[in-house]
């Protein structure tokens, strides 16, 4: 067994957390990929949502800074679902992206601006892994909400 720092298991209770409010998001709406043309359907989903979870993109995929920028800049979408209409929205969300490998990101300082870096570095003993897999959380949801926030703030604060 690799190195379990869980992070899976972090988005997974954010997401029980936050319901209807967060979403998963196909990893190749935040990573170049040489599909051109395609409907992005996934980008109509995250109307109304404040959670947006993308997990394992590939070692050597590079973050489509495109559309990140278009993702974290406050502007007005129009996207549309299939075979639909266009409409639009605002964005007001949190994108995550988690990955195991550190994907290639502009040198564009105003790219940097709206992405923070946060490490894992915690490595969980295998003998500590829960392998429950959806047991309750407790009732503390609102506090684990809170507390899960605390270093990215700290790490903002920082930079």
């Amino acid at each position: 067994m690799g190195t379990v720092q869980r992070k899976s298991v972090f988005h997974d209770v954010l997401k029980r957390i936050l319901g209807d409010y967060a979403q998963v998001v196909p990893v190749d709406t935040l990573v170049q990929t040489k599909m051109v043309g395609s409907v992005p359907t996934d980008v109509a989903r995250m109307k109304g949502r404040r959670y947006l979870a993308a997990s394992e993109a590939k070692r050597g995929t590079k973050l489509a800074s495109r559309a990140s920028s278009r993702l974290t800049g406050g502007r007005r979408w129009r996207p549309r679902f299939m075979r639909q209409d266009f409409f639009e929205f605002r964005p007001v969300r949190q994108d995550h992206l988690t990955s195991n490998h550190l994907q290639h990101v502009s040198d564009d300082p105003a790219i940097w601006r709206r992405l923070h870096l946060v490490s894992w570095e915690v490595v969980i003993p295998p003998r500590n892994v829960s392998r429950t897999g959806g047991a309750p959380l407790p009732a503390g949801g609102r506090g684990i909400l809170t507390g899960s926030w605390r270093p990215v703030r700290v790490a903002q604060a920082a930079a």
